[in-house]
């Protein structure tokens, strides 16, 4: 019975390290142009979890486009999103891959950024004005 209680309080103790963890990285509205809007990260992200991406909360009504490399806004327009995460090394990640998740456009990198990658800036820029009401760090551990 011992052994069953305290399996049961180590699954329950690690279950935690199972929730996503957010970080939000900017709260206020940007219009994002092709001019390129660097946002700093301060303090630094790290990947804490299995994987990393970055979560962009968007104004206007969009869907993923086939090849899931732009966004496709309700009045037909294709948007095309530049984001580079550059860590404290210089080193520069961009995403292979846009996708939905809930309300929130899911820029996910692979490979992955490596856990001891320190980013202190992104780069966002499109080739057409798109509001972006908020932007996470997103990680997690996917099942």
């Amino acid at each position: 019975m011992k052994i069953l209680a305290l399996f049961i309080l180590i699954f329950i103790a690690s279950c935690g390290f199972l929730e996503p963890v957010d970080v939000v990285i900017e709260k206020d509205k940007i219009i994002l142009s092709e001019k390129t809007t660097e946002i700093k990260c301060d303090p630094p992200l790290k990947r804490i979890r299995n994987e990393g991406s970055i979560l962009v909360f968007i104004e206007e009504k969009w869907s993923t486009s086939f090849p899931w490399k732009q966004i496709k806004l309700a009045d037909g327009t294709v948007v095309d999103l530049d984001v580079t995460l550059i860590d404290s090394n210089g080193r520069s990640y961009s995403p292979l891959i846009l996708g939905r998740a809930d309300k929130a456009l899911n820029l996910r990198f692979d490979p992955q950024i490596p856990k001891e990658a320190s980013i202190i800036s992104i780069n966002l820029s499109s080739n057409s004005n798109i509001t972006l009401n908020k932007i996470v760090w997103h990680n997690f551990n996917p099942f």
